[in-house]
């Protein structure tokens, strides 16, 4: 297997766009890549899995904290090539130190850099600051750059030039600046709006048009490195007392559509291990929910599908049905949204599902973003499933819940903000619903718990 670091000097500098055509190309090439990205994001990992056609899954020192490496190659181990994509710039980090910072999770999984510099601006200066970052840190691996939005032929030869005078770095990508050649931002990142179709064509699209201006023979043979398989731990033996607990035979249903689609990869596989079948629902066009033991309701914008999901009334009354019948329903974020009564979106209002009594108000700052830490309350009236003690994840919304019912909360909010007055998952019949999005383990799983119950 063969790994690689993909990061810039800065964000907005074409990394996720040259990541996905990377990808692209390679899986082409009839190459099995996987692909991963720092931090909790989910709108890039949608395209790199998109293009690489396998998965593509987060890496987080919060998440995953000591145990990274082990995540890093239990995914990557069956696979020819493995792409991280960093995000923010190479050395960006909350803390002085960067510890959690690219350049510390490429030295962490001992991967070189790929560097992508974004040089519309630069002349003789791009020296001394390749030079710099080179210099930095030294531990550190840089094997190859990548100069996009370059502006013209003279440009290119004068940057050229000056690598070669002063740096001892390949470069293995001279990309023109072409608006055909990115993919579109949204406030939460790229966008995830499109279809399926309109994605994969984009993909293709972007691949070809970048193609002719990379070296991928060079990046294959010489940019990217090979790296031993290793194995990972197995879960503690006191998790694995309540996994014995889960039975197999469960059908999960998740919401997966144009509207709900933020769904960490590691999730969606630990409910394919704990499950017989997965059935995708689309409250857009289905005009039923299927018969699941479980259902699964995701993020997304369903703001931007408002009125579309307040149309599908059949589809409404038939899953409002089933969750007054018990259906365990686990939804977070734009989950929760689809469940209150009213979305209200720059001054429209819509009917949602109504399963709980409250308004969701968009504003155009968002109302919380980072992570979270969550711990079980100890004040609730009834018994819930063995859900565990404390969940970690993260929160990024432009929401808040006017006129919120008296419900019960499942978590206190540790780190972050929730629901309300420091409280998150909303417990109403069988649903729990957050703001928070959670990143499950096999180790600390509430969707193991869920199946459990």
């Amino acid at each position: 297997m063969k790994g690689l670091y993909i990061s810039a000097i800065k964000k907005s500098s074409g990394k996720s766009t040259i990541s996905v055509a990377i990808a692209r190309i390679l899986a082409n090439l009839q190459y099995k890549v996987i692909t991963f990205k720092k931090g909790p994001d989910y709108i890039d990992p949608m395209w790199l899995a998109k293009a690489c056609i396998n998965e593509c899954y987060n890496l987080d020192f919060f998440y995953h904290k000591n145990f990274l490496e082990d995540f890093f190659y239990m995914k990557a181990n069956s696979a020819d090539f493995a792409i991280v994509e960093g995000n923010h710039g190479l050395f960006d980090d909350m803390g002085i130190r960067g510890r959690k910072s690219n350049a510390e999770l490429a030295k962490r999984l001992k991967l070189p850099v790929l560097l992508v510099i974004d040089v519309s601006e630069f002349g003789r200066t791009i020296v001394p600051i390749i030079l710099g970052i080179k210099s930095f840190d030294k531990n550190l691996t840089i094997k190859g750059l990548i100069l996009n939005k370059i502006q013209n032929q003279r440009h290119e030869m004068k940057l050229l030039k000056l690598i070669k005078a002063y740096i001892n770095i390949p470069v293995y990508g001279l990309i023109p600046e072409n608006n055909s050649i990115k993919i579109e931002q949204r406030h939460l990142g790229i966008s995830s709006c499109m279809s399926e179709c309109e994605m994969e064509e984009k993909i293709n699209n972007v691949a070809i048009a970048i193609e002719p201006y990379i070296d991928i023979k060079g990046i294959i043979d010489k940019a990217f490195l090979t790296i031993n398989k290793k194995s990972y731990k197995p879960i503690s033996s006191e998790r694995r007392k309540i996994v014995k607990k889960a039975p197999e035979n469960l059908t999960v249903g998740i919401f997966f559509d144009r509207a709900f689609n933020f769904y960490y990869s590691n999730n969606i596989d630990l409910i394919k291990k704990y499950s017989k079948k997965i059935i995708y629902v689309s409250p857009l066009s289905n005009e039923k929910l299927p018969d699941v033991d479980f259902l699964y309701i995701g993020g997304g914008f369903p703001e931007l599908f408002a009125e579309a999901l307040e149309k599908n009334y059949i589809f409404k009354e038939d899953l409002l049905k089933k969750i007054e019948n018990g259906v365990p329903v686990y939804a977070e974020c734009g989950g929760l949204i689809y469940l209150v009564h009213e979305l209200i979106y720059k001054g429209k209002s819509y009917k949602m599902l109504g399963a709980l009594h409250a308004k969701a108000k968009f504003q155009e700052k968002p109302v919380a973003h980072g992570y979270t830490i969550l711990r079980r309350s100890n004040k609730l009236s009834r018994k819930l499933p063995e859900f565990p003690t404390y969940l970690k994840g993260h929160e990024f919304h432009h929401f808040y819940l006017d006129e919120l019912a008296h419900y019960e909360f499942a978590y206190k909010v540790l780190r972050g903000k929730g629901i309300k007055d420091g409280f998150d998952g909303i417990i109403y019949k069988n649903i729990l619903a957050t703001f928070s999005h959670i990143y499950d383990s096999e180790e600390n799983s509430l969707f193991i718990s869920f199946f459990s119950r």
